[in-house]
């Protein structure tokens, strides 16, 4: 899985956290403050287009394994993770309130 995979499982946790967080008012008052804004708008973007980034490595490099007919490896977990950012952006699109 690597170091990719591991940071892409953890970004839309990370984001599911705060979201969370500042719904049930546990962070503290910080979820008011233009550094909550910066690091929830980063994590809205990061996660899904790190998880996009994720499954297409893992298609080349299943890709080329095929060719020299060596061990693949499973893509659902990459696009598991992609489908569950996706989702918790869409969630947090639907609660924005302008």
């Amino acid at each position: 899985m690597g170091i990719l995979g591991l940071v892409a499982i953890l970004l839309p946790q990370m984001l599911l956290v705060l979201l969370l967080g500042s719904y049930f008012d546990l962070l503290g008052g910080w979820n008011h403050t233009d550094a909550a804004m910066g690091a929830l708008m980063g994590l809205f973007v990061a996660a899904p287009v790190l998880a996009a980034i994720w499954l297409v490595a893992l298609a080349i490099s299943n890709w080329l394994r095929r060719a020299q007919s060596g061990p693949r490896q499973p893509l659902w977990p990459a696009a598991a993770v992609l489908v569950q950012a996706l989702f918790i952006d869409l969630v947090i699109v639907s609660q924005a309130h302008m």
